[in-house]
């Protein structure tokens, strides 16, 4: 059998690529949007923390947004100088961090958008990690309605987080 013989025919393809490459892309872009409203609350946290008199000493502002999520869960873990005004934002800081090692991948993952027969998407992102242990490659897959439950849920984890956050700044704060 030749090569020409294993090539498929797509001048039928039924899939709109251009629209299906541009409906993952709004996806995409919305899931970082989430992300960031959390990651701005976290840090608008930390300095509003910070500014406390004698408690706020110990809160550093770290450059890397993992470390500016780990600096909050001890700020205001129950032993942390935090705990008390903190409580209601715990559990709610720990559901959207379940999340964060989504968070590189979409920004910095390579897609692969695939179609099932429906016309419905299928991501794929890639990415080479370095750290100090080495390199790993790490891979997530979705489809189409998964990353709509995941849209929905992140969604409602950062209003959580976003709201309980204003609240303990504005506790602070006053």
């Amino acid at each position: 059998m030749d090569a020409a013989a294993l090539d498929i025919d797509t001048s039928h393809d039924p899939v709109d690529w251009t629209a299906l490459n541009a409906a993952v892309d709004r996806w995409r872009g919305a899931l970082i949007r989430r992300f960031a409203e959390a990651e701005t609350a976290v840090s608008e946290t930390l300095v509003t923390l910070q500014s406390v008199p004698k408690r706020g000493k110990t809160i550093v502002l770290p450059h890397l947004t993992g470390q500016r999520f780990e600096q909050l869960a001890l700020a205001i873990a129950e032993a942390g100088p935090f705990g008390a005004e903190g409580k209601a934002g715990r559990a709610a800081l720990a559901a959207f961090r379940s999340h964060e090692n989504l968070r590189p991948l979409l920004c910095h993952g390579k897609a692969k958008v695939t179609a099932d027969r429906r016309g419905h998407w299928q991501l794929r992102l890639d990415m080479l990690h370095f750290s100090a242990v080495g390199k790993e490659h790490r891979r997530h897959v979705v489809d189409q309605q998964e990353a709509h439950e995941l849209l929905s849920t992140i969604g409602s984890a950062t209003q959580r987080l976003t709201s309980l956050l204003g609240q303990l700044r504005r506790a602070i704060e006053t």
